[in-house]
Formats: C-alpha cells, sequence, structure tokens
C-alpha cells in the first residue's frame, strides 16, 4: 500500500506586507477511507527576519574581524585556539592553520610560552587580562598587546577564552625613540651651562643644576613649589609680571632682556632671560633660560673704565704737549733774565737797592724755573738722570724728612720688601713723587690718621696688563702710598692728574700732574684707588730691571769764577734774545762769538771758514731743522766741532739718545746762569768727556743708546 507523506510547502502570501507563510500539506483518509488533503498556514515572517538578521550580523563581524589590523581569537579550556580571525594574519604572512588547536606556546616558542600561560589561566578563573609580549617572527622582533576575556555558558561556567591581540611594534619604537630624545634632551638640559627652569602656577617645577647654582641652592628641592616672583629683584618685578603674564595668559613667548635675580643668601646676580610658553605636567606654564652675565658686566665695567682712562691719558698728552710748548717759551725768555741779571749783578754796580732789587728779581726767576720744571715734568720733557736705583734706599734716606712735613698727628708706617729689585729711574724725581703724594695724603688728613708706604716685586701677567693702558707683561716693582684721608669721589679721582687742578685752598695744582708726569717719563704707570671716607691709596709700577755695574761720570772741579776762553763758539738759535745774551756772556769771558738764527744759516757760515769754529752751541727746538738734525749734518761735514745742545725741553731724540754719530755731545738746561754756561763751554772744549770705554758701558746700562752716541747731562 502506498504511503502518504505530510508535504511542507512555502509561499508568499500578502506581498504588500511581505510576510513569510509556511504552508503545511497533510494526505488524510477521511471516514470513508478516502485519500484527503488536509492544509493549514504557519506565518514564519518573524523568523526569517531573524535569520536574515543573524546572517547580516555574521557577515558584518566577519568584515569587521577581517579588515581590523588586531588579531581576534578564541581559546578552548586548554588554551588551544578554536579560531582566528584579522588582517594582520595575511600581513604578517600567517594563516589559521598556523594557530587552529595550537597553543601560544606551540606558535611562539618557549619564551613566550609563560607569559601567555599565566594569563590565560587568570582568564580562564573568570579575570579579564591585559598584557604585553614580545616574540620574534622571521628574525625580526615584535611587540603585541593582548586582551583576554573569559567565556561563560548560561550557567556561567567558563568553557573558554575570546581575546584581541595587538601589534604595538611601531608603538614601542617611537617609544623608544622618544625616550631617547628625551634622555639627549635631559643630558642637554642637565648639563647646560645656562639655567634652565620650567614654571607652572607662577611656580618652580623644574630646575636644573646650572639653575640651582644661579639661585644658590644645594638641590632643586630647595626651590620647588616657591614662588618664582621671590626670586626676582623688587626693582624688577612688576617688568616680570607682564611677562609671565604674557607667557601664561596670552600665551607669548618673551624677548630677551636684562633683569636681576635674588639668590637665597639674598644676594644679587645679573642676567639675560628670556622665555616661551609651555604645557607641562598637565599645566600651563613657561621654560625659562637664564644666563649668568656677572663676569660680562665686570669685563663691561672694566671697559668703560679703561675708556675712560685712554681719555684721560689722551687728554693728558694733550695737556704735556701744551705745557711743553709753554716751558719751552718761558724757559728762553727766564734765560734772557737770568742772564741779564746775573751780568749785572757781576758788574760794578756801587748802588744797593739796585743790587738787592736785582737780587729779589734773580730769585723771582728761580721761583718761575721751578714752575716751568714742573710744566716740563707733566709733558716729560724734562732732561732725566736715569740710574739704577733701589727704591727702598731713596725712601728709607727721606724718612726723617717725611716725619718732619706730616707732622705729630700722623704716623709713618713702611713696609718695604727686603728683596726688592733695581728699577731704571731719575733718583731726584723719585723722591719727588715721594714727597708729592705724601704731602697730598697729608692733607687729607687734618686731624691725623696714618700714611703707608709699601715696596715689593710684582710679575704682571698678559690678563692683568690686558685691562690697563700701555702696560706690558713682566716684572715690576710697586710703590704703594696709602692714607687714611677723606678719600675722593669718582669726578675728582678723573680729574686729579690735571694741572692746576686742585681741591685745596692753597696750592698751585701741580702736585699730582707733576708726580703723573715723572711716573710717566721714567716709564711708570700709575693708578689711584679711592671712595670718599675711605681713604685714598697710588699705586706705582716700575719696570724691574736685572743688577748692572753703575758708571758714575767723573766729577768736574767747578771754579768759583767764570772760566774764561779764546776758542771761537757759534750760537744758533731761533730766539734772538737768546744769541744776544749768550753772545754777550762769552764775549764778556774772551771767547769769540758768531750766531745763527737757524740750522741752515749755521751750515753756510761753517762752510765759509769752518776751522776758525771750534765749538757750536745750538738750541734743540727750532722750525725748519731741529737742533738734532742740524748736529747731524754738522758733525759728518765737520767731526772736529764739540757740539753742546741748549734745550727748554728735552725732545724724544735726546731722551732715548737717539744721536747718531760717535761724537760727545753735551747738554745745558734752560734758563741756565752765567755760571752754568761759561763751565759747561769749558768742559766741553777741554775735553773733559767720558772715555769711549766709559761710553760704551753707560749705554749698556740706559739701555737706550743704539748707537755708539751718547748724551752727557748737566
Amino acid at each position: 500500500m502506498q504511503t502518504k507523506r505530510s508535504v511542507v510547502l512555502e509561499r508568499t502570501l500578502f506581498k504588500e506586507n511581505n510576510r513569510v507563510i509556511e504552508v503545511h500539506t497533510i494526505p488524510l483518509k477521511d471516514i470513508s477511507g478516502k485519500w484527503v488533503v488536509a492544509k493549514f498556514n504557519i506565518d514564519i515572517t518573524k523568523q526569517k527576519r531573524a535569520e536574515k538578521a543573524l546572517r547580516e550580523s555574521e557577515e558584518k563581524f566577519r568584515l569587521l574581524v577581517q579588515s581590523t589590523d588586531d588579531i581576534i581569537f578564541t581559546l578552548d579550556a586548554q588554551q588551544r585556539h578554536t579560531s582566528v580571525y584579522g588582517q594582520w594574519l595575511g600581513q604578517s604572512g600567517l594563516s589559521e592553520d598556523k594557530f587552529l588547536g595550537k597553543t601560544a606556546a606551540e606558535i611562539f616558542g618557549e619564551e613566550a610560552a609563560e607569559i601567555h600561560t599565566q594569563s590565560n589561566l587568570l582568564a580562564l578563573r573568570g579575570e579579564f587580562v591585559k598584557y604585553e609580549w614580545s616574540a620574534k617572527l622571521e628574525g625580526k622582533e615584535h611587540f603585541y598587546q593582548t586582551s583576554l576575556s573569559p567565556m561563560k555558558n548560561s550557567e556561567g561556567k567558563v568553557f573558554g577564552l575570546v581575546g584581541i591581540g595587538r601589534d604595538i611594534t611601531a608603538l614601542k619604537k617611537a617609544e623608544k625613540a622618544q625616550r631617547d630624545i628625551e634622555s639627549r634632551f635631559q643630558k642637554v638640559v642637565e648639563g647646560a651651562p645656562d639655567a634652565i627652569y620650567i614654571e607652572t602656577n607662577r611656580q618652580f617645577n623644574y630646575l636644573n643644576p646650572a639653575s640651582c647654582k644661579l639661585f644658590g641652592a644645594k638641590s632643586p628641592e630647595e626651590l620647588l613649589g616657591q614662588p618664582v616672583m621671590d626670586r626676582i629683584h623688587p626693582s624688577v618685578r612688576e617688568r616680570a609680571r607682564q611677562r609671565i603674564h604674557l607667557l601664561n595668559v596670552e600665551k607669548q613667548s618673551v624677548p630677551l632682556i636684562e633683569q636681576i635675580y635674588l639668590r637665597l643668601d639674598g644676594s644679587e646676580v645679573p642676567v639675560e632671560v628670556t622665555a616661551v610658553p609651555i604645557f607641562y605636567q598637565g599645566k600651563d606654564g613657561a621654560l625659562a633660560f637664564a644666563r649668568n652675565i656677572t663676569e660680562r658686566k665686570k669685563a663691561e665695567e672694566e671697559r668703560s673704565k679703561l675708556a675712560k682712562r685712554i681719555q684721560i691719558s689722551e687728554k693728558m698728552e694733550v695737556i704735556g704737549s701744551l705745557a711743553g710748548g709753554i716751558a719751552h717759551d718761558f724757559n728762553n725768555l727766564l734765560s734772557v733774565i737770568t742772564g741779564y741779571t746775573d751780568l749785572i749783578l757781576s758788574s760794578d754796580c756801587e748802588d744797593d737797592s739796585i743790587r738787592e732789587n736785582l737780587t729779589e728779581v734773580r730769585k723771582a726767576t728761580e721761583r718761575a724755573t721751578a714752575l716751568t720744571q714742573q710744566l716740563l715734568t707733566l709733558s716729560r720733557k724734562q732732561v732725566v738722570h736715569p740710574e739704577l736705583i733701589q727704591l727702598n734706599q731713596i725712601i728709607i734716606g727721606m724718612e726723617k724728612m717725611l716725619k718732619q712735613i706730616i707732622g705729630d698727628k700722623i704716623d709713618l708706617i713702611q713696609t718695604l720688601s727686603p728683596e726688592l729689585g733695581l728699577t731704571l729711574a731719575d733718583p731726584n724725581q723719585l723722591e719727588q713723587v715721594v714727597m708729592n703724594l705724601v704731602v697730598n695724603a697729608r692733607d687729607a688728613m687734618p686731624n691725623g690718621g696714618k700714611i703707608i708706604i709699601e715696596t715689593a716685586n710684582v710679575e704682571l701677567d698678559e690678563k692683568y696688563t690686558a685691562q690697563h693702558v700701555d702696560l706690558f707683561p713682566g716684572p715690576y716693582i710697586i710703590l704703594t702710598i696709602s692714607d687714611s684721608g677723606s678719600g675722593m669721589d669718582e669726578q675728582t679721582k678723573l680729574r686729579i692728574f690735571e694741572p692746576f687742578f686742585t681741591t685745596k685752598t692753597k696750592g698751585t695744582g701741580l702736585g699730582l700732574s707733576t708726580v703723573y708726569g715723572i711716573v710717566k717719563q721714567n716709564k711708570g704707570h700709575i693708578w689711584v684707588f679711592s671712595e670718599p671716607g675711605e681713604g685714598t691709596t697710588f699705586k706705582i709700577y716700575l719696570k724691574r730691571e736685572t743688577p748692572q755695574k753703575i758708571i758714575h761720570k767723573p766729577t768736574v772741579p767747578v771754579e768759583s769764577q767764570n772760566p774764561r776762553g779764546t776758542e771761537t763758539v757759534l750760537v744758533v738759535d731761533d730766539e734772538q734774545s737768546v744769541r744776544n745774551l749768550v753772545k754777550k756772556i762769552l764775549s764778556n769771558v774772551g771767547y769769540t762769538v758768531l750766531s745763527a738764527a737757524s740750522g741752515l744759516e749755521a751750515l753756510q757760515i761753517l762752510n765759509q771758514d769752518e776751522k776758525q769754529v771750534q765749538l757750536v752751541l745750538t738750541d734743540i727746538v727750532m722750525p725748519e731743522m731741529s737742533g738734532n738734525k742740524f748736529s747731524d749734518h754738522l758733525l759728518k761735514l765737520f767731526p772736529h766741532i764739540k757740539v753742546i745742545f741748549m734745550s727748554g725741553f728735552a725732545d724724544s731724540a735726546v731722551q732715548n739718545n737717539e744721536i747718531d754719530n760717535d761724537q760727545a755731545i753735551s747738554i745745558i738746561s734752560k734758563p741756565f746762569s752765567t755760571a752754568d754756561l761759561t763751565h759747561k763751554v769749558r768742559e766741553v772744549l777741554d775735553g773733559v768727556m767720558l772715555s769711549k770705554i766709559e761710553k760704551k758701558e753707560k749705554i749698556v746700562l740706559t739701555h737706550k743708546s743704539k748707537k755708539n752716541g751718547v748724551i752727557l747731562q748737566k
């Protein structure tokens, strides 16, 4: 008998409502035994929609996990991979087969096994686990981050794990690079010579070692959390507040400026500072850079002082040149006044009143001569007589006289180096220096005090001499004269060496200018240190020389009367009054005297009959042809003629002994007396000169003469 079966048919009804009907057809026998068909419909629209949604969801999940760079996997209770998804598989050249059914230890090796096993066991106990690990794939090390979550059944029992693995190799490399950068930056900042600090909320948040040093802190902890404003000098705080506002509020960098910071001990330090806005540890702040400019400020101050010294030196040079010119002209006038006064006084004048008046005139000319000598000293045109001397001996020899000058209210203290070296200088001039400085110190202490005179050997290096005008490295002796008097302000110090400048009610104002001129003329250097109420100190540096044999000039006996002569003398001077005076003085004692107003005129006279002239007296400073150039021509043409220079002041040729001949030349300083002139003329004509050997030894001694010529000075 044929079996009838139930048949299920599906068809969509009510297309307008998009419903799905499942039609069931069942064959049945009716009561007559015939087969009939029974049908009934079941609405499965919701079921179909759910199936479609599930398929779409599965497709979305598939697309999601396959497109992600991460790896998504599941593990069973034995830690074996049951599924694995993700684009990472293809990028890494791996397949699902490498993972399915295997544990992490079997895939990534024993090095990674421990961390995977421990993490999996924690997750299987129901915990969420996140960890990082590394493994080598194809010889390259990779870093991963894995998250594990337990999978539970309806009864809450964990039956497996679902995990997400992420390749963080690039992130780790970036982090390492960042750490390297930060490490290098930290080394740079920590080792920077300038102060670098960070402020947030207007407080110190970070300080490098240089900042600690700048603020006088032993460690950053002494300043961290402290207000930045506390370390800024009150005089610049308002400006600092404006700059901090720009940094923190307006986010603007601030330009480089100079400020004054305060150390922890309260001392001030000048700085150069700039800053930029930053975001640090979640806060707005500023990164500041500060440089200690103390040394630069000192250098600028030294340069300023040096510039002032140069100005003073140049000013003194101009004043000295002017003083020298004035002194030269004065000496010519004084020579005439002195000469004619001497002539009258030596005559048979029986009127006592005339002789008395002339004697007073003579005394006045002597005082005027002393004044012009001071001007010559200032201009460094005075004829000096340098010797190798021991300064201590000069000071000791003056001690008694100095004590009488300063009186009982002032203590004289001498600290003299027993090993003081020698210096090449004019001893008379150095006595004048000591005398003037001691008198100046005395006048600064009307109510008493103390004067200290010190000597010492010093070695000046390049660093020290670079800060002073015309000073060179080498050995020196130093003379220091200090007092405990009233001192001087800065403006007074700038003018003390000017001639005729004085703060006293009496005096010429030439004392310190004379000291300045003497020191400079003896190739020395002088500085003054003084403050109001703190006294004054003068320091004088003189070149230290090596000991040598000192040659003394032979002493020439001086006759009581003016010596006479019969020789012919040629007088060369551009001042007619001087020529007339010399001619009259020498004629009175028997000489035949010729005269010329210039060197050219004198050479013309000599060319006519040079044999009749045995001696030439010539001025040094003359227009057109100086006495030095004239003597050069003269002695080349007429080597037998002897020469005497007449000088109101000594020019550079005389001072430096740069006379290019073997003939000994003598000099007489203006103004001169009748006796001075007649004795000098007789001395030279009679040949009372240094021998040739003595001349060479003296040249070695003075270190000045370049040739065999030498100047003999009266």
